[in-house]
């Protein structure tokens, strides 16, 4: 974060006059909605904000029928929990759990111009101010970010910058999803012997 801020100065890039869109440095696919019907006991993991946190439990809800692939989430993709408690839900996170289909509240975020880890980051540093928005909207204990606060709030786009920072920031956060890999293989070993130490 650090790293971001040093490049990226708040008042020279953040909510300027002449700022990008964040809604234009990626494509936010929302996810869809599941029916009571539709969740079955087997097939493919619904990614719901406790997926997010948590990883797939025994908890996790599944669906085994057909949606568009839009709503498919793979290894590596970025996803970014819009709605829920503004303290604790509204967050970016890498999935790194497997295939899954994206339960609605959730936007799965492409970035364009392959520029992943700069557009994950700087969802990130945004973070405080979509807590902050979601707040102001908190009805209920939930709050949330829309797709118009995406267009209203700013991020000044210089490419050369972004280019560079990505160059950097790439390796590191290469290192970052490997390490979130292999803490989930060394989870569900520990859960394994656990098992099977207990019955």
């Amino acid at each position: 974060m650090e790293l971001f801020k040093s490049y990226f100065p708040k008042e020279k890039y953040f909510n300027v006059s002449n700022g990008k869109a964040l809604y234009d440095y990626a494509e936010f696919i929302n996810g869809t909605s599941f029916k009571k019907k539709e969740y079955a006991d087997a097939g493919i993991p619904i990614i719901k904000i406790a997926e997010l946190k948590n990883g797939i439990t025994d908890n996790t809800q599944y669906f085994d029928g057909k949606k568009d692939h839009k709503y498919d989430v793979k290894n590596g993709d970025i996803l970014f929990s819009w709605s829920g408690n503004p303290q604790t839900s509204i967050d970016t996170f890498v999935w790194h759990n497997g295939d899954g289909i994206l339960n609605q509240h959730t936007f799965n975020v492409h970035a364009y111009n392959d520029h992943k880890w700069f557009i994950f980051i700087l969802l990130k540093v945004f973070k405080p101010i979509f807590t902050s928005i979601a707040k102001n909207k908190q009805t209920t204990g939930l709050g949330h970010v829309t797709q118009k606060d995406l267009k209203r709030l700013t991020f000044k786009e210089d490419k050369n910058e972004i280019l560079s920072f990505e160059r950097i920031i790439d390796p590191l956060m290469e290192m970052y999803y490997s390490n979130l890999k292999q803490n989930q293989i060394l989870s569900q070993i520990k859960n394994r012997i656990t098992f099977k130490l207990l019955n």
